[in-house]
C-alpha cells in the first residue's frame, strides 16, 4: 500500500488472500481476523439456512479456536501478509507496534480502527450524500455518458449501504 487512498482496497484484498490461504489445521486464516471470538451457541428455534448454508469455509471461519499453538501459527502467517503489504506506507505506523509479536490479529483489527472507524463512516456518508445531490445528466456533455452517471451513482448508493444510512426509494429519485 503506498497511497491512504487505496485502503478500502488494499484491505479487501488483504481479506480475499485470507479467504484463500489456510492455517494450520485448514481453516481459512480469517478466522484469525473474524469480529466474534467465542462460538455461538445453538439455541432452539434457530433458523436453518437451507442445505450448504452456511458454507464449509465459512463454518470453520466461525467455530475454529483462538487458542493453542495452531492459532499461533495462524497468527504469525496473517501478520506476515499484513506487513508484507503495510511496510514502508503509510499504514504501517498503525501496524508497527504488533511487530516484536507478530500478531496479526491485533494489526488487522487495528488498520480496521483507524481507518474504517467514526470518522471514516461521517466522511464516506457525507462524500457519497453530495455525489448524490450534485450529479445530473443531460446527455449533452460528450465526455460524460449515461454509463458513467450510472456508475457514480451506484457506487454512492453502495457506499451508504456498506455504511449503515438507508438508501430509501425517495432518496434515490
Amino acid at each position: 500500500m503506498v497511497k491512504v487512498d487505496d485502503i478500502k482496497k488494499t484491505l479487501e484484498d488483504i481479506d480475499n488472500v485470507l479467504n484463500k490461504r489456510k492455517g494450520v489445521g485448514g481453516s481459512p486464516l480469517a478466522c484469525i481476523t473474524q469480529d466474534k471470538l467465542a462460538l455461538p451457541e445453538h439455541t432452539p428455534g434457530e433458523i436453518d439456512l437451507g442445505f450448504r448454508q452456511p458454507s464449509r469455509e465459512a463454518e470453520l471461519i466461525r467455530r475454529t479456536r483462538h487458542d493453542g499453538p495452531a492459532y499461533r501459527q495462524d497468527n504469525i502467517a496473517v501478520w506476515a501478509i499484513i506487513r508484507h503489504v503495510t511496510h514502508n506506507g503509510p499504514a504501517w505506523a498503525w501496524v508497527l507496534s504488533f511487530a516484536r509479536h507478530q500478531n496479526g490479529r491485533a494489526a488487522y483489527r487495528a488498520l480496521r480502527t483507524h481507518y474504517f472507524g467514526d470518522s471514516y463512516t461521517t466522511i464516506a456518508v457525507t462524500k457519497a450524500d453530495a455525489m448524490i445531490e450534485n450529479l445530473f445528466w443531460d446527455g449533452r456533455v460528450k465526455n460524460y455518458p449515461l454509463e458513467k452517471f450510472f456508475e457514480q451513482l451506484n457506487k454512492a448508493y453502495t457506499d451508504l449501504d456498506e455504511n449503515g444510512e438507508p438508501v430509501t426509494a425517495a432518496k434515490k429519485v
